[in-house]
């Protein structure tokens, strides 16, 4: 009955009875996991929880207050695991098995290509525009991290020097992007743009 349960509680969002039971068997994986397993183990509980924003965002089944209160709790999830994953990329420079560094720092900055496109997808009520904002936030600053780690590691990592300047200058073109809409914003609520 126990591995049913735990099954039935993969799917689970926040508000439901078994999310959690979800998030407990979650905190016991991450307490098995390694140290050079931490980082891409905590990314991918952050793409989860991006995951459930998104179903949240859909569920019809639950009340405003309710949507309200979990997308707090997934957001601030977020923010917590991705910090967690910052610092487990520091531990791993420290280490100096760079191999491994490279391998994690590579999946890492991966994985937060996949949960900020996941973002962009989730419509959420525009009362949480600032925690989305966050979140964004956040997402950029481990992808950047990740970056670093593999341009300092470049002549070692394997990965085409080329394939790491594609990803910088997506970067600079989204921050690009991310200028020109602030600028929009500045312009409609009618404030000064400098």
């Amino acid at each position: 009955a126990s591995v049913g349960l735990a099954f039935a509680s993969e799917s689970a969002i926040p508000g439901t009875p078994l999310y959690s039971l979800k998030k407990t068997r979650e905190t016991i994986a991450v307490a098995v996991v390694s140290p050079e397993q931490r980082a891409q183990f905590e990314v991918d509980l952050a793409e989860k929880r991006l995951s459930e924003l998104k179903v949240l965002s859909q569920a019809e089944n639950l009340s405003v207050e309710e949507k309200e209160k979990s997308v707090d709790s997934l957001a601030f999830d977020v923010s917590e695991t991705l910090d967690t994953v910052n610092r487990s990329l520091d531990s791993l420079k420290k280490t100096g098995e760079q191999k491994k560094l490279i391998e994690v720092a590579t999946a890492v900055n991966e994985k937060a290509a996949s949960a900020q496109k996941l973002l962009s997808e989730t419509k959420l009520a525009p009362a949480h525009e600032q925690q989305v904002a966050e979140v964004t936030q956040k997402i950029d600053e481990t992808s950047r991290k990740a970056l670093s780690v593999l341009v300092e590691k470049i002549d070692s990592s394997g990965i085409p020097e080329s394939a790491i300047t594609d990803q910088l200058t997506q970067k600079l073109d989204q921050a690009d992007k991310d200028i020109v809409l602030l600028e929009a914003k500045v312009s409609l609520a009618g404030l000064p743009a400098e």
